[in-house]
C-alpha cells in the first residue's frame, strides 16, 4: 500500500476538495478506496458520465475546468485521474456488480439489507459512494466493517476446538460457483461496466 499520505476519501466542502489520508499526511497518491471515493464524487458532480467518459474542458463548470487537461483531471499535489484510470475502475466495478447479480439470480426484493466488508479496504468505503457507483445491491441500508476478519478467524480457530468444528461444518455447506460458466454472465458483466445505482441496471 501507499502508507502515509495515501488518499482514502475525497469530499467537496466549501468549494474545495478535501482529502482524507492515511496518518493525516499530505496527499501523495490514491488508495483503492480513495479512487472509488473520487469517482463517486465526479459522478455526483457531472464531471464523469455514467458510461465512464471524463468530460472535456469545455463541458465542465469553472471549478472542474481548471483541473482538466490532456492527461485527465489534475488535482492537488500532482494527483491525477486519467481516462485509463476510470476504465480500470469500471472493470473492477463490473466484476463486483456482476458477481452479486449472478449469485442472487436476479431475485429482486430479496437483497440483503446489511453488507459486511472485510479488510482495511472495506473499512474506508462509504455506502453512498458504493451506491452511486452501482457496486452494491439496491436494498443495502448499512455497511459493517469487519476489519482484518481473516486474522481474527484464524485466531479463533487456533484457540477453540468449538470454532474449528463450526468452520468444518460451514465448509461442508459451501457451494463454489464459477461465475464465467453461468448462463448470461458475460452479458451481465458488460451491462455492469456502466456506473449508476444497481436498481437502474
Amino acid at each position: 500500500g501507499l502508507g502515509s499520505g495515501g488518499v482514502t476519501r475525497v469530499k467537496l466542502e466549501g468549494g474545495r476538495l478535501v482529502y482524507q489520508t492515511l496518518d493525516g499526511a499530505p496527499p501523495r497518491g490514491f488508495c483503492g478506496s480513495g479512487l472509488l471515493s473520487l469517482v463517486a464524487l465526479l459522478l455526483r458532480e457531472g464531471v464523469l458520465e455514467a458510461t465512464g467518459r471524463l468530460k472535456e474542458r469545455d463541458e465542465l463548470p469553472p471549478f472542474w475546468r481548471e483541473k482538466r487537461d490532456s492527461r485527465g483531471l489534475v488535482l492537488e499535489n500532482g494527483l491525477t485521474l486519467t481516462q485509463e484510470d476510470v476504465r480500470k475502475i469500471q472493470l473492477a466495478k463490473g466484476a463486483v456488480a456482476s458477481a452479486w447479480q449472478t449469485l442472487m439470480g436476479g431475485r429482486r426484493g430479496e437483497e440483503p439489507s446489511i453488507l459486511y466488508l472485510a479488510g482495511a479496504f472495506g473499512s474506508a468505503l462509504a455506502l453512498e459512494d458504493l451506491k452511486i457507483l452501482g457496486m452494491v445491491p439496491p436494498g443495502i441500508e448499512r455497511v459493517v466493517s469487519l476489519g482484518n476478519a481473516s486474522l481474527v478467524g484464524a485466531e479463533a480457530v487456533a484457540l477453540s476446538g468449538e470454532c474449528m468444528a463450526r468452520v468444518e461444518e460451514l465448509v461442508r455447506g459451501v457451494e463454489v460457483v464459477d461465475l464465467a460458466s453461468q448462463e448470461g454472465y458475460q452479458e451481465i458483466y458488460m451491462a455492469s461496466l456502466t456506473f449508476g445505482e444497481a436498481g437502474d441496471l
